[in-house]
């Protein structure tokens, strides 16, 4: 099985055989360390368990500051926010290699580019895309955007890197 990664703490983990048959979907396992969120990194071992290559969006910074291209509209990331998913991108990869579990990091551009042809690059069209590819996988929340992306990261990894650009 290979596995993709929406990293952060709203991300997901996807599960899917090498023929491309979705397994599972999991929103980010987390736990309430004091008043904050936290990965819960034993259950992330566990979903990472029997997985024989990762594929994870690579972590980028944003700007504190920065208009979105698609709404136009200003969005804004704190500091605070930014070393949080840089931690959780951290530790992500970190459990992987100490599992022995190869990976490979995948630019939101790249995987976008190739999955989501031709649809805005939009985090509602991720979840539509998935509806597509994966008819009957029920993703009806609005935060299932997570689930839908790692689906899309697993499948590119499959398609791009491991089979060549099918």
């Amino acid at each position: 099985m290979i596995g993709g990664c929406d990293i952060g703490l709203s991300g997901a983990i996807a599960k899917m055989d090498e023929s491309g048959k979705l397994i599972s979907l999991h929103d980010m396992p987390i736990m309430r360390v004091g008043d904050k969120n936290e990965i819960n990194e034993d259950e992330v071992k566990e979903l990472f368990a029997g997985l024989s290559h990762i594929f994870f969006e690579k972590a980028q910074a944003m700007p504190t500051e920065r208009v979105n291209p698609v709404t136009g509209k200003t969005v804004k990331q704190g500091i605070a926010s930014t070393a949080h998913y840089m931690a959780s991108y951290g530790i992500l990869r970190g459990i992987a290699k100490g599992m022995g579990i190869p990976y490979s990091l995948v630019h939101p551009a790249t995987w976008k580019k190739a999955m989501m042809k031709d649809m805005p690059k939009e985090k509602a069209a991720s979840i539509a895309r998935v509806q597509q590819l994966f008819p009957g996988v029920g993703l009806t929340r609005k935060k299932d955007h997570g689930k839908a992306d790692a689906a899309l990261i697993a499948l590119y990894g499959l398609n791009y890197i491991l089979l060549g650009g099918r």
